[in-house]
């Protein structure tokens, strides 16, 4: 568990480096701060969608990994 923790703080404390994304140079700290600042002026219904999307994501990511382990990487 504490080698989980210190890569997620790792994670947390290093900046994105993605050219064309919009978080680009931003830390995971900082995009969680301002998503979470920004519920609150979504609807009802943005926030059932969104939480749609969310666990997409989580569903693919957790294939994904499942994947990638088969094929040892």
């Amino acid at each position: 568990m504490l080698i989980i923790n210190s890569n997620m703080n790792e994670l947390y404390e290093k900046p994105l480096h993605t050219e064309g994304n919009f978080w680009a140079g931003h830390d995971r700290n900082n995009i969680l701060r301002v998503i979470e600042a920004g519920l609150h002026y979504l609807t009802t219904t943005d926030l059932v969608n969104l939480h749609a999307t969310i666990s997409a994501i989580q569903i693919s990511r957790d294939h994904n990994q499942a994947e990638e382990k088969v094929a040892g990487i």
